[in-house]
């Protein structure tokens, strides 16, 4: 009799176990089918292309771009949370097709295409924001005039790839370092990406002048 009281406390311990574990599973099967999906969110307040994206501390930031009026210098902010846009200061010169990247909670705009008025140009400007103070400040331009370049923070400092010429940029310096340059050009469509958690290697994928390759390792010597 003892056994067999054993033997249904044990069963229904156990039922109770499998039904915990069953809700569980559940939950979280449907949790991931409603998020694997799209939403519409509230829009921008300018219609605009080429600009540049970037995240800093949980919300997104929608600086510059173009539109057949012209080069923007619009900057901003997108809350996550409350679904809502805000403008914030505008970026001193007007662009679009230029590099962004969130280093140290500041964001970098780099290189880019502008206008004079009378025609377009591409430029080495190098325009930070701070995203604390709502203020913009001019750094150390870029050792070239580029639009199309991409940048990536590693260890406070900023990689920034021009075809196959690597540079450096240390914010706390205010200086450009040119590094070892990729053994192939890209032509277009140039992805820039960090590999590793520890921030040691780039990955280039691209289209290269060279058909016999697709893929190229940057590894900045930091």
């Amino acid at each position: 009799m003892v056994c067999m009281n054993k033997l249904v406390s044990f069963v229904i311990v156990f039922f109770f176990i499998s039904s915990f574990f069953v809700c569980t599973f559940s939950s979280v099967s449907a949790a991931r089918l409603i998020e694997d999906s799209w939403r519409l969110k509230t829009p921008m307040s300018q219609t605009r292309f080429s600009l540049g994206v970037v995240a800093v501390d949980g919300k997104v930031y929608a600086i510059g771009g173009f539109t057949n009026s012209g080069y923007l210098d619009l900057n901003e902010q997108y809350d996550l949370v409350t679904d809502t846009w805000t403008t914030l200061t505008s970026m001193p010169t007007p662009r679009n097709d230029f590099a962004i990247v969130a280093c140290q909670g500041k964001i970098y705009c780099m290189g880019g295409i502008t206008s004079n008025g009378n025609s377009w140009f591409k430029c080495g400007v190098n325009e930070v924001y701070d995203v604390v103070t709502d203020s913009w400040s001019t750094k150390a331009s870029l050792p070239f005039n580029g639009s199309g370049v991409t940048a990536h923070a590693a260890d406070g400092k900023i990689f920034v790839l021009n075809a196959r010429t690597l540079y450096m940029y240390d914010p706390s310096a205010d200086s450009w370092t040119e590094k070892t340059s990729m053994p192939t050009i890209i032509m277009s469509r140039l992805s820039f990406v960090l590999t590793t958690a520890t921030g040691d290697k780039f990955m280039v994928i691209g289209e290269f002048q060279n058909a016999r390759s697709s893929n190229a390792e940057a590894e900045p010597n930091l």
